[in-house]
């Protein structure tokens, strides 16, 4: 039962047909069109896959990213995202996803990762194998204004570099660089929407991902609430029912009321280097680190606040 790197064009066309029919993607849907992060054209450095064979014929997989994730106190703490965690029908229940998902945290924890992130709706399934459910997201109506934006605002749909670009700065999230450009401006499942004033991004947004964040603005930013006004006054009038995601903390701070009541855990994490974790969140000895990752980053009183945005997520 060989365990390894995909490592040629025979294994990427496998792990695509493996993923399209573990996630019951037909009618021509493919689960890269929604997540090109694992697009071997399209992914940035530091990405690679892994399986499982047997017979040669590949019946488990997983992707792992090593990135840089930016929090509050200025520094970059080194994570690995592990996503495309699928089992062929006619192998679950051998512990295969196990396996390969333990393989991704042994190679990202050789590249310097000092965390394992990850998303998926199995929470027993990771659980035993070191993961816990921690961080929180808001799912919020999306704030309506009185009035119409002002008339030197223009609304547009449709993805333009300038918005990478902006990302590109964005204060919390993922580190992104050019490597990244190209998967990002890849998803075809996503809908972008800009303000403009005088031919100048002032705002941007994006809404789901395909299977993924259904009517869902995940992706938002704007110079100040003017500007956020105009755009999120430009999806409503577009799509009625759409709400944000978002960081509690984030939402607050901009004025957007939630209920508190919503409040979710946002993904699965493993501390991989306890040590360099302390570090980089500069708190020594804040939590005991046998609480582990949700001690760390919560949610509960006191706990780290962390955020990845929609598109982070692998």
């Amino acid at each position: 039962m060989p365990l390894d790197l995909l490592s040629t064009p025979h294994h990427e066309r496998q792990f695509s047909d493996l993923i399209d029919r573990a996630f019951g993607l037909k009618n021509g849907a493919h689960f890269l069109s929604d997540f090109p992060i694992w697009d071997a054209a399209l992914s940035p450095r530091g990405t690679t896959k892994l399986g499982v064979w047997e017979n040669d014929e590949l019946v488990a997989c997983a992707g792992v990213r090593i990135a840089q994730l930016k929090t509050d106190t200025r520094k970059l703490c080194p994570v690995a995202l592990i996503g495309a965690v699928a089992t062929a029908e006619s192998h679950r229940g051998k512990g295969y996803a196990s396996q390969v998902v333990n393989l991704a945290g042994e190679w990202a924890t050789a590249k310097g990762a000092a965390l394992s992130i990850l998303w998926g709706s199995e929470h027993a399934l990771y659980e035993r194998i070191g993961y816990e459910l921690c961080g929180t997201q808001v799912r919020a109506p999306i704030p309506t204004a009185d009035s119409n934006p002002n008339s030197q605002f223009t609304f547009h749909s449709g993805w333009i570099d300038r918005i990478f670009d902006q990302m590109k700065k964005r204060r919390l999230g993922l580190l992104l660089d050019e490597s990244d450009r190209k998967w990002m401006a890849a998803h075809q499942g996503t809908q972008w929407f800009r303000v403009e004033r005088e031919g100048v991004l002032v705002a941007y947004a994006a809404l789901g991902r395909g299977i993924d964040l259904p009517n869902l603005v995940h992706e938002w930013w704007a110079i100040d609430r003017n500007e956020r006004q105009a755009l999120f006054h430009g999806i409503l009038k577009a799509h009625p029912q759409a709400e944000l995601l978002g960081q509690p903390e984030l939402l607050s701070i901009e004025g957007i009321p939630f209920f508190p009541d919503a409040v979710e855990f946002m993904a699965l994490m493993k501390i991989l280097d306890p040590g360099k974790v302390v570090e980089t969140f500069a708190y020594p000895g804040y939590r005991p680190l046998h609480e582990g990752a949700r001690g760390f980053f919560g949610p509960g009183e006191g706990a780290l606040k962390i955020w990845l945005w929609g598109l982070d997520a692998v």
